[in-house]
């Protein structure tokens, strides 16, 4: 019988033989939000909270911007909620191609329902409805430090700072 430091080090070499043929594979990379702002490779992501002015309910506010287009590989995107123990889930924005600057509004009230949102990147502009994406940046439900406007304009000014921060570290 082998002595347990060699077994040990042929499973260490196989699984690390392993991992960079995952990669090669295309493999989906999950990342996990939990600030209000977010950054990954050249995308920025930013939470936010405002009062619709109409009807003085709660929106909350995901936008995305490419903070570096010239080493963006990533065409589309689209925004799935998730009930996190459920695994229940529904399409909030279908896939759709990712431009400069992309918001997702949705009602604060719908996320007691299914809570976590799972911002879902393709490095190509179209495909089949069920082709695995290759990032996905996932929340568990509204970061604790996603601020709260009373106006879309103060909003705005938010998103300027945070996103320049993001550039800016």
């Amino acid at each position: 019988m082998r002595p347990f430091w060699m077994r040990f080090a042929a499973i260490a070499l196989l699984t690390l033989a392993a991992v960079p043929v995952a990669g090669v594979h295309g493999e989906t990379q999950i990342l996990h939000g939990a600030d209000s702002t977010f950054r990954s490779e050249s995308l920025g992501i930013c939470w936010g909270i405002v009062k619709a002015p109409a009807t003085g309910s709660l929106q909350v506010v995901i936008r995305i911007r490419v903070l570096d287009p010239a080493h963006n590989r990533f065409r589309s995107f689209a925004v799935k909620a998730f009930h996190p123990f459920t695994g229940a889930d529904e399409w909030i924005e279908a896939r759709k191609t990712l431009t400069a600057t992309n918001d997702i509004l949705t009602p604060r009230e719908d996320f007691k329902r299914l809570g976590g949102r799972r911002i879902l990147f393709f490095a190509s502009a179209a495909g089949p409805e069920d082709q695995p994406p290759d990032l996905i940046v996932e929340y568990l439900g509204i970061p604790d430090t996603s601020p709260e406007f009373s106006s879309f304009d103060e909003l705005e000014k938010y998103f300027k700072i945070a996103f320049d921060r993001l550039m800016n570290p």
